[in-house]
């Protein structure tokens, strides 16, 4: 099992940083680049993609279970290695609140059914944020897909660079060390009510 070792953090808000209900952006479909993030220019072709987009309620153990976010994502990696991509999240809380959130993908990782993806959020000191999906296949008959908690190098003290090392080292757990020891990345995957990952 890798570990990415990372500031001791964890009492925390490992949804904190995501809330709950959310709409997806119609400006931002999977496929597509979100306004401010212009389509590759490289002739060189794409390798890998992770698209998707729909909706997940939080469960235990994120703080603040039962809220409900949706989310769109698209990236694409092309055969010089360079990365282009953008990601959108709506959080309703129960309050009424609502918290947007919207950024660029820097790079991702595919082990597998599932993508390491990292990126950054401007206006955020640091800007880095990653977190995991999982592709279960397609068709009425396959498992849910899987969205993971995103995790914020400025909401948890975590230096820049944060997001690049998530995608390099692909971790399968985070040591935040005496303040919460090791937790599974598994725990804060979440299953997709209604929508669709596909990674390629």
């Amino acid at each position: 099992m890798r570990r990415l070792a990372l500031l001791p953090l964890l009492t925390f808000a490992l949804a904190c940083n995501d809330g709950a209900i959310v709409q997806p952006d119609t400006n931002l479909q999977p496929g597509q680049d979100a306004p401010g993030i212009a389509a590759s220019s490289h002739s060189n072709g794409v390798v890998a993609s992770v698209t998707g987009s729909g909706h997940f309620t939080t469960a235990p153990p994120a703080f603040n279970p039962g809220l409900w976010r949706t989310f769109a994502l698209t990236a694409r990696k092309y055969a010089d290695g360079s990365v282009k991509g953008s990601f959108n999240r709506i959080t309703h809380f129960a309050d009424g609140g609502v918290e947007h959130e919207r950024g660029r993908i820097t790079c991702f990782t595919i082990v597998g059914n599932t993508a390491w993806i990292g990126g950054m959020v401007p206006g955020e000191t640091p800007p880095d944020v990653a977190w995991q999906v999982v592709d279960n296949g397609q068709g009425a008959a396959a498992d849910p897909d899987q969205n993971g908690l995103q995790l914020a190098a400025a909401t948890f003290g975590w230096p820049a660079g944060f997001a690049q090392e998530f995608c390099n080292t692909t971790p399968t757990e985070l040591d935040f060390g005496s303040f919460g020891g090791v937790l599974p990345l598994s725990l804060v995957l979440f299953d997709i009510e209604a929508g669709n990952i596909q990674i390629r």
